[in-house]
């Protein structure tokens, strides 16, 4: 596959941002806001369509450990926020990606620090 094949698929960078909503279980286990600007061009310059956007990756590691991806799924592709519940006390580098309809993922954003209380 060449590099101009695979631009195709891959979106710009994103803003990203977290925000505390509050706290969880009784375990310290807290839940978080995470948002973005929902991308409208892909890094070749050709626009990105709404109806495009399957869903999102957001990967993170904790503390400096080992990464974890976990994927969502979007009812409405102009989603631009989505909400972590229930995750345990540290500090999180986060970043996310975008799914298109064919399943390919653009770039990770830039990374997010945020700490869960």
């Amino acid at each position: 596959e060449s590099s101009a094949a695979s631009d195709v698929y891959k979106r710009q960078l994103f803003f990203l941002a977290a925000s505390g909503c509050g706290s969880g279980s009784t375990t310290g286990a807290s839940s978080f806001n995470l948002s973005w600007v929902v991308p409208t061009q892909r890094t070749n310059g050709d626009a990105l369509m709404l109806n495009e956007i399957k869903g999102y990756q957001f990967c993170y590691t904790v503390n400096d450990g080992i990464e974890a991806c976990e994927t969502f799924d979007v009812n409405d592709p102009a989603q631009s926020e989505y909400t972590i519940p229930n995750w345990p006390a540290g500090v999180y580098r986060i970043t996310l990606a975008t799914i298109d309809a064919n399943n390919s993922y653009s770039d990770k954003s830039a990374v997010l620090e945020h700490r869960v209380n």
